[in-house]
């Protein structure tokens, strides 16, 4: 995972020199990683970020996920566990990590990943859109607040 984040921040780094010619400079760019499954990993690797970064946190993106399609009768209710995990419960993790800094600077962003899932069924995904519904419905809650 690291060599694809690595890519990843690389190019955004590039992108950011270009962008500098045409508007305000971009600091930095960094990457952390971190098992979204195991909220201890998340707040270090946010108290990480913070500590070696220019400044807090200002726009954290939650974009883990997973799905294990099957069909319902077929999919162990171990399946339903490790999804909500994943791909609701990790997203929780990674806000609560970042939202009490960012309420008390009243600045940043969130950017909760869902996905068509999130709005609608699909033969085979039981164990992966109701994940998803959930994202939306926190993302929804989150805005509101």
């Amino acid at each position: 995972m690291a060599p694809k984040l690595e890519a990843a921040a690389s190019e955004l780094r590039e992108y950011a020199k270009a962008c500098q010619q045409k508007a305000a400079p971009v600091s930095s760019v960094h990457f952390y990683t971190a098992d979204v499954t195991v909220p201890e990993q998340v707040n270090a690797a946010v108290a990480s970020a913070e500590a070696a970064g220019p400044g807090p946190i200002d726009i954290l993106v939650c974009n883990a996920g997973a799905a294990a399609p099957g069909f319902f009768h077929d999919t162990d209710l171990s399946v339903f566990e490790s999804s909500m995990r994943l791909n609701y419960l990790g997203v929780v993790a990674s806000v609560k990590a970042c939202y009490s800094r960012m309420l008390t600077r009243n600045t940043g962003h969130l950017c909760l990943i869902s996905s068509v899932m999130g709005t609608m069924g699909f033969v085979g995904y039981s164990s992966y859109a109701p994940t998803k519904y959930a994202v939306k419905g926190l993302a929804d809650c989150l805005r509101n607040e």
